[in-house]
């Protein structure tokens, strides 16, 4: 598989929280770390050791059907150049003047 030699994973068998506690390190080799289902104590100090490290974060957590993802960087710009919609304007320029010819 010569096209996928830039992807590399690693895993580790333990507990996120005592990798947390214990390792923080670990978590520096990345340039990427997902985290799911983790308690808001743990979610604060990853995020405090990625954005040291300047690792991207994202954080995902699921209720049943729904759920709620989080990106922590340093700094995300994102510049919308095409809005989806338009809305047009409907008023009119001198609404005294249209207003007495419609009357009329």
């Amino acid at each position: 598989m010569a096209g996928y030699d830039s992807v590399k994973a690693k895993f580790i068998e333990e507990s996120p929280d005592t990798l947390i506690m214990t390792s923080p390190y670990f978590f520096s080799q990345f340039t990427l770390v997902i985290a799911t289902q983790l308690v808001e104590d743990s979610m604060v100090k990853l995020d405090r050791i990625c954005r040291e490290a300047n690792v991207k974060l994202v954080f995902v957590r699921s209720y049943g059907l729904a759920g709620i993802v989080r990106v922590s960087v340093k700094e995300h710009t994102i510049i919308d150049s095409k809005p989806d919609h338009f809305l047009d304007d409907l008023r009119f320029l001198c609404s005294h003047v249209c207003s007495r010819t419609c009357l009329l």
